[in-house]
């Protein structure tokens, strides 16, 4: 259920600032992109979460996540 809604909440966000990038309102826009960025770490994080094994540490999606931030804002 959760892998579900992050993935919905990345498409609706992905949505705002996409196609409709030009006629959403700005509070829309920094909404979408906060969204995005948790449901980003969110997915990176799931399979932690249900015990499977990864490769690259949690420091590294945080890191991920913070750089998506920045070239969402730019």
């Amino acid at each position: 259920m959760l892998f579900w809604s992050t993935l919905l909440t990345l498409l609706i966000s992905g949505l705002i600032l996409g196609p409709f990038a030009s006629s959403a309102p700005e509070w829309a826009g920094q909404t979408a992109i906060f969204a995005a960025v948790v449901a980003v770490f969110v997915l990176s994080a799931l399979p932690k979460r249900q015990g499977l094994k990864r490769t690259s540490p949690a420091a590294s999606t945080i890191g991920f996540c913070m750089a998506l931030a920045g070239r969402l804002t730019m």
